[in-house]
């Protein structure tokens, strides 16, 4: 399948092969860019210092992301 020469605006944000019609974005699908580069981040600082990441950082990340969620579920973080 030929990619619509008119293409997508959003379609930069992935790495997908330009010459393939993606339809797959639900069980098998590629994770955008900053997605990507965020997972480095994190596997970067892990990488750095596995202990202090695990034992230290890990949790306070937790609960920011709890935190966030709930925000967005319009939910307690403690739920």
């Amino acid at each position: 399948m030929a990619t619509d020469p008119r293409g997508s605006e959003l379609a930069r944000h992935w790495d997908l092969d330009p010459a393939v019609d993606f339809l797959n974005h639900g069980s098998f699908g590629a994770c955008p860019r900053v997605v990507l580069e965020a997972q480095r981040e994190l596997r970067q600082e892990l990488e750095a210092q596995p202990v202090a990441f695990l034992a230290r950082r890990l949790e306070t990340r937790f609960d920011a992301a709890r935190e966030t969620l709930a925000g967005f579920l319009g939910a307690r973080a403690e739920d």
